[in-house]
């Protein structure tokens, strides 16, 4: 259900989640005004309508508050996976100056790594996977630099940074991999329904007029919107605006443009 949901194109979710708030504070009340308990009366409806506001902005600025920290999520993620590209670019870089033909020939490994990433791995992210065989694409990389043997202080200074690089990149592999599980804790989203729930129900004790239920229902619309806009940045590698692997789609063109 929730691939479903974030399967959609954002502006869908975003105007989803605000028609379907400012839906239910108009139908919920309908349906419930037969209870004596919530029926409108007119002190109901003074009482309610001081706590109304006050709700609204709580709700709102919670909700202000953790779509800012999801968007720090998001830049965070980001960022891990600019480095990684970078550092497989470096290495790419390093294995060319090191002037050595047989050290020149792990590129092409490197490169169909890199490819694995972007393309397999990017895939398998998007159902919360990590994607074995390219781990395995890795590892004949990591062989063939370990068995090179360095002639000169040159080629000993730049063997150091190819053992350097490796070690980065699997730090920032390991990294991204663990940032595809960062989302919301389910609790947050069950307190989130039950602050929309408790604002609907009030509702249900205000004596409706046209112009009472235009301005309920633009009010929950706002914090339907502002839902739909956390949805949408809660899973940095899901969804029409998730990171993608085009950091790695940059390096290897950089890489393919270097010559030996």
């Amino acid at each position: 259900m929730i691939d479903w949901f974030n399967s959609l194109p954002d502006a869908v979710i975003v105007i989803g989640c605000a028609v379907l708030m400012g839906a239910l504070v108009i139908a919920i009340p309908l349906i419930m005004r037969s209870l004596p308990i919530v029926a409108p009366t007119p002190e109901n409806t003074e009482f309610v309508m001081r706590i109304q506001g006050t709700l609204f902005v709580m709700s709102g600025f919670a909700l202000a508050f953790t779509l800012a920290q999801a968007q720090a999520n998001v830049r965070h993620v980001d960022a891990l996976v600019a480095a990684e590209a970078a550092h497989i670019n470096n290495l790419d870089r390093i294995l060319t100056r090191y002037g050595e033909p047989s050290v020149a020939a792990i590129r092409p490994d490197l490169m169909t790594y890199a490819n694995s990433v972007a393309t397999l791995e990017w895939e398998a992210m998007h159902h919360d996977k990590e994607h074995e065989p390219t781990m395995q694409a890795f590892a004949p990389v990591a062989r063939a630099i370990t068995a090179v043997n360095p002639t000169n202080a040159r080629q000993a200074t730049l063997y150091t940074e190819m053992m350097k690089s490796i070690d980065h990149i699997m730090e920032s592999r390991a990294l991204r991999l663990e940032a595809v599980h960062i989302a919301l804790p389910g609790i947050y989203w069950g307190v989130v329904a039950f602050a929309m729930a408790v604002l609907v129900l009030a509702s249900c004790v205000i004596e409706r007029t046209p112009f009472r239920n235009l301005a309920l229902a633009t009010q929950m619309s706002v914090l339907g919107a502002f839902i739909g806009i956390l949805f949408i940045t809660d899973h940095p590698f899901h969804g029409e605006s998730s990171i993608g692997p085009d950091a790695f789609v940059k390096a290897m063109s950089e890489m393919k443009a270097r010559r030996n």
